[in-house]
C-alpha cells in the first residue's frame, strides 16, 4: 500500500505545501522517516508500563496508539 501526504495536492489536484516529514503518517514510503518516529515510542514503552501517559503534539495518534500497548491510561492532544 503507498500512502502520499495529505499536503501533496488538494481537492482540485492542485500542488501545495511539499510534505516535509514533520508530521509523520504510518505508511508513507520512507523508512528512515519511519525509524525515526517509531524508535521514539517504542524506547519509551518500559517507562511507560502501568501509568498513565500524556502524549502532547501526538499528530496522527500512532504513537498514542503504541503507547496505550503499555501504559494504563494514555491521551493524546495535537
Amino acid at each position: 500500500m503507498t500512502v502520499t501526504s495529505p499536503l501533496e495536492k488538494d481537492s482540485k489536484n492542485t500542488a501545495v505545501d511539499s510534505f516535509t516529514g514533520e508530521r509523520f503518517v504510518p505508511g508513507i514510503n520512507d523508512v528512515k522517516l519511519s525509524m525515526e518516529h517509531y524508535q521514539r515510542y517504542y524506547s519509551v514503552l518500559p517507562l511507560v508500563r502501568h501509568k498513565t501517559v500524556l502524549d502532547a503534539a501526538c499528530g496522527e495518534g500512532y504513537g498514542t496508539a503504541l503507547l496505550a500497548l503499555s501504559a494504563a491510561h494514555v491521551i493524546g492532544i495535537d
